[in-house]
């Protein structure tokens, strides 16, 4: 915009703030009714150490891709005005630590916010990208940690998607002469992509795509893709199992120590390998060695390495599930007045899952959890009974008959003592 679109006070004031802002790094153009900027604020040279820019309150419906220029800003005020898209011009500032975009039309911001390594305060509240946000991701308003992760995510996956379809555009080159070849490499890429929900796994896919996929075209369907997924789990495993064969190595060694030379640990592993299949079992392995292995190496072998690791399995799985029932009924004795079915159904449910957190661990540690946690519950249980029997206290002639339940009314006994009928017939203790 010229200058000459601007009245006379709209003018004066702009051209005031730009030139204090030479000073103090700072340029507000705030409560100016401006419903365009005027070209010379926007100078590289002067504008580069400016770390602070407000044009909140106004009637800008668009900012300037000449915005880069603030390349020392920090401070982006744009809230109050009817803007109807994100100034992508903001993702080259670097520097930028706090944007509001409150109170705009706003509905849409890029992935690559999560690009500014600096920002961390982001208002957009009173806008329709909070609907938006709340809608598809289900982020609060505000919620800059949440939103940045995700769409760190999200650009991540950008970028390896572009990755990919680099490089299976050279792969296939061969069909490049086709009129839909772009078209189909897209849809592949995506297709990939959806396969492979996990980012880790989507970015470790990437890497290996051309040795994995098929080599023509036409042999791309949905249910090979199906088959190279299972294909790169397959080969993920076994590079993990390789990767766990130098741990089973340190165990082995520690183990026998100077009694085992280096072919004969080769032996070792190869022979368990051939047993013990799964990863999670070798990550059992290496966890409880000195528990699984025999006391000399020469009888060491996978069948019985295997056989020993489904005996101490069950004997934990028993353990836990003792200690589940145990920590079951003590909550079944704090809430006596509870019928068994409110308290042990859901209780021992989510004890039991409570108990997958020690898996990791050890089951010596659940047992001291289960323990501790058993005598603090009867200690509660004991607290609740002195504290029930000093606030609602008992007549003698009570004590001896029927004792209180927690589930009738108490009612004070009277001065003068209860009849004999009243005693026998009456199910509540006496007025």
């Amino acid at each position: 915009m010229n200058a000459n679109f601007l009245n006379n006070d709209q003018e004066n004031k702009v051209r005031r703030e730009y030139l204090r802002a030479l000073d103090l790094k700072s340029l507000s153009l705030c409560h100016l009714r401006l419903f365009q900027l005027p070209n010379y604020i926007f100078n590289a040279e002067t504008m580069a150490s400016v770390t602070k820019l407000d044009l909140s309150n106004n009637c800008l419906k668009s900012i300037p891709s000449e915005l880069s220029v603030f390349s020392s800003l920090k401070e982006l005020w744009l809230h109050k005005n009817p803007i109807l898209q994100f100034p992508m011009s903001i993702l080259s500032l670097k520097k930028l630590q706090v944007l509001d975009i409150r109170d705009t039309k706003i509905d849409y911001i890029p992935a690559e916010i999560a690009t500014l390594p600096k920002l961390f305060e982001l208002d957009w509240r009173n806008t329709p990208l909070s609907a938006a946000l709340k809608a598809s991701y289900n982020i609060r308003e505000n919620n800059m940690v949440t939103l940045k992760d995700l769409f760190s995510q999200i650009h991540t996956r950008k970028q390896l998607q572009e990755q990919l379809q680099d490089s299976l555009a050279e792969f296939y080159a061969i069909e490049a002469d086709k009129a839909d070849f772009n078209e189909w490499i897209d849809g592949l890429v995506h297709k990939i992509s959806d396969l492979f929900p996990i980012l880790d796994e989507f970015k470790m896919f990437v890497r290996r795509a051309t040795a994995l996929l098929p080599e023509k075209r036409v042999e791309i369907t949905d249910r090979s893709l199906e088959k190279t997924k299972q294909k790169f789990y397959a080969m993920q495993r076994d590079t993990e199992r390789k990767r766990m064969s130098a741990d089973v190595d340190i165990v082995l060694r520690n183990i026998y120590f100077d009694r085992v030379e280096r072919i004969m640990v080769e032996h070792m592993i190869g022979s368990i390998y051939e047993h013990v299949l799964e990863l999670e079992d070798i990550e059992f392995l290496v966890k409880y060695a000195t528990q699984l292995f025999p006391p000399t190496p020469e009888e060491v072998n996978g069948e019985l390495i295997w056989s020993n690791i489904l005996k101490l399995q069950s004997e934990l799985t028993q353990k836990r599930q003792a200690g589940v029932e145990a920590l079951a009924g003590a909550l079944s004795q704090l809430y006596p007045e509870q019928k068994p079915e409110q308290v042990g159904r859901p209780s021992f449910h989510y004890i039991y899952l409570l108990s997958f957190d020690f898996q990791y661990h050890s089951i010596p540690q659940f047992s001291l959890f289960v323990l501790y946690s058993t005598f603090y519950i009867m200690f509660l249980y004991i607290l609740y009974s002195i504290s029930f029997s000093i606030h609602y206290p008992l007549s003698p002639l009570s004590r001896s008959t029927t004792p209180l339940s927690l589930s009738q009314p108490y009612s004070k006994p009277t001065d003068s003592p209860p009849s004999a009928s009243s005693i026998v017939s009456s199910k509540s203790p006496p007025r």
